[in-house]
């Protein structure tokens, strides 16, 4: 049975609220804010930065939170 881990950060350019899943050595991301008053150009940038970065493989979720630390987010995962 796969144990599912998530945590929630702040993307360290936009500061936008992004939620972390590993889910079967997938990381899956999903922005949590709500940006309707939110400048588009900040929405897109951490859209587009997730799409780059969402469904990688990580062996364990421990690496998978090192990646994200890695470029400057403050995430912790714990068991969902």
């Amino acid at each position: 049975m796969a144990k599912v881990y998530t945590g929630l950060f702040h993307h360290s350019v936009s500061g936008v609220l992004v939620k972390a899943t590993y889910d079967k050595k997938l990381l899956i991301m999903t922005i949590e804010d709500d940006l309707t008053d939110a400048n588009e150009d900040i929405y897109f940038n951490t859209e587009s930065w997730i799409e780059e970065h969402n469904e990688q493989r990580f062996e364990t979720y421990k690496s998978a939170q090192q990646f994200l630390r890695s470029m400057g987010n403050d995430i912790e995962f714990s068991k969902a």
